[in-house]
């Protein structure tokens, strides 16, 4: 059973008005991790896992010439056949279950560019406070500007952090393009 977020931070999920999605889009939903949970340890950045092998994938609706915006094998978001003129849509559709009561959660993309710098965009989902052991449902969106080939060249990890032990069940990665 799930349960919305309540406390701090957003109560409803936000979706991509995707008639603005000039560019195209590609949704992956995991299968994996319905049985193999990640599991999140206190105050640590984890990177998500996304096998794209659940029914409900979508890569037919990818821009013209893109072969893949999330990398299955690497579990990277990938923007190297973009326009640095482009901007990202990320959305992580995920199941949190803490193990304590007013837990905290926040998803963040961590961007490793070349030459090897790096930047971090977070949301901080908000508190957990239904009890602990309740799976929520969550969802997360963030926004990536790329604007040089620095960015555009690299590559992104998802990753999620609670200030407990948790485990996660991802949904649903979904990039769109404009």
């Amino acid at each position: 059973m799930s349960n919305a977020l309540s406390g701090k931070g957003p109560s409803a999920i936000t979706l991509p008005d995707l008639s603005e999605l000039s560019g195209g889009f590609a949704s992956y939903n995991d299968s994996n991790t319905e049985t193999n949970k990640i599991d999140i340890q206190p105050g640590i950045w984890t990177n998500i896992t996304c096998d794209g092998l659940k029914i409900g994938t979508n890569i037919d609706q990818l821009p013209a010439s893109v072969t893949r915006l999330w990398d299955v094998s690497t579990n990277e978001i990938k923007v190297n056949e973009l326009d640095n003129s482009n901007y990202i849509i990320i959305r992580l559709q995920f199941r949190i279950t803490p193990s304590v009561n007013d837990a905290t959660v926040s998803v963040r993309v961590f961007w490793t560019g070349l030459p090897g710098f790096t930047f971090q965009l977070t949301r901080r989902s908000g508190n957990l406070n239904e009890g602990a052991g309740t799976e929520y449902e969550l969802s997360e969106q963030i926004i990536l500007y790329i604007g040089d080939d620095d960015s555009r060249l690299g590559a992104g990890k998802i990753q999620i952090k609670s200030d407990s032990t948790a485990e996660v069940e991802i949904d649903t990665v979904f990039i769109g393009v404009n």
